[in-house]
């Protein structure tokens, strides 16, 4: 399910990952997150962002920008100090762009 990882330089300290991942339903999600916590070097990153396929990891705004537009409550997975936000299933068309 996991198409590309970025590790942002100006955010390496604190392990920040961009997850670039394919379609799934929140299940799926779920259990992808479940394992990168448990089973993966970055299961102690401070902060991962699970966004869909369409956006290009190399640009960075991109990717927060669509985790604060999609931000919701019930999209959010806690670990301890550790926090994942799922940015997946939205329709590009819909999104504010930051250009």
């Amino acid at each position: 399910d996991i198409l590309s990882v970025h590790m942002p330089e100006m955010t390496i300290f604190h392990q920040v990952a961009l997850i670039r991942v394919r379609s799934s339903g929140a299940a799926g999600r779920r259990d992808l997150v479940e394992a990168l916590r448990r089973n993966s070097p970055l299961k102690k990153a401070r902060l991962l962002v699970l966004v869909d396929e369409d956006l290009d990891l190399a640009r960075l705004e991109q990717g927060f920008w669509r985790a604060v537009n999609q931000f919701r409550v019930d999209r959010l997975y806690l670990h301890g100090e550790c926090m994942t936000i799922d940015a997946t299933g939205v329709d590009p068309k819909l999104l504010v762009k930051p250009d």
